[in-house]
């Protein structure tokens, strides 16, 4: 009887400590082949955009922080609607995926895991800009470094994609470009300048685009001074 005491007080016990939810941090992950980007926001809103560079391709999804700290959210395709839950591992993170619905769902349970690749540390640039310029720009600020994502998908072809990935560096809170480390697009020779970023505003809402020994092409319609205003963005997460 004594001994039943005991056990039944150390499970009571146990039960009043508090299990702690491991959030899924942000930054950017791969599983060697497809990369994710994690953003998130004061409200636990969570954004994913999956890169798929070989097939190039991109998809962006979103949920809210479980009370586990996982994320629940939902993909379509002209193949199947699914359920996927995607919660922290050791290495990074792991999407599995619940419930499907229509065709392609013989398989199961689907499981994808992907390893931290650059962590972001946070900063006035990390999140989600739009610009006249650019549909959809993800900024991951890592130290005294950046990586900016720029992605694109043609009105007109919703199957057309497009990528770009520049390297920036950190001088004085402004980003100094440094070199470009992947593109789908042509190449583009409309400008030679050194380009730099600043934010400002609530929030760092505002980020400013300038380019300093701006020149153009001859051919270009477009001034260095429009180019500072297509360019520069406001940020949307």
């Amino acid at each position: 009887m004594k001994i039943r005491k005991i056990f039944a007080a150390t499970l009571f016990f146990f039960s009043l400590i508090p299990t702690f939810a491991v959030a899924i941090d942000e930054g950017l992950y791969t599983d060697g082949v497809r990369y994710v980007s994690v953003l998130k926001n004061k409200d636990n809103l969570v954004k994913f955009h999956l890169l798929e560079f070989d097939i190039n391709e991109w998809e962006t999804f979103s949920g809210y922080e479980n009370s586990d700290g996982s994320v629940t959210f939902f993909s379509h395709s002209d193949d199947n609607s699914a359920r996927w839950n995607i919660s922290t591992t050791t290495e990074g993170v792991k999407a599995v995926r619940e419930l499907c619905l229509g065709e392609d769902c013989d398989g199961g349970n689907v499981e994808l895991s992907f390893d931290l690749y650059l962590p972001d540390t946070g900063g006035s640039f990390s999140g989600q800009y739009q610009s006249l310029a650019m549909q959809n720009l993800i900024i991951h600020q890592v130290g005294n470094k950046a990586l900016s994502i720029e992605l694109f998908q043609n009105p007109s072809n919703s199957n057309e994609y497009g990528f770009d990935i520049l390297r920036w560096d950190l001088v004085d809170n402004t980003l100094v470009l440094g070199s470009q480390i992947y593109t789908s697009y042509d190449d583009d020779d409309t400008f030679e300048g050194d380009v730099i970023a600043t934010t400002s505003g609530s929030s760092n809402r505002e980020l400013t685009v300038t380019i300093d020994n701006c020149v153009v092409s001859a051919d270009a319609e477009l001034t260095c001074e429009d180019l500072e205003e297509i360019l520069s963005a406001r940020r949307i997460f």
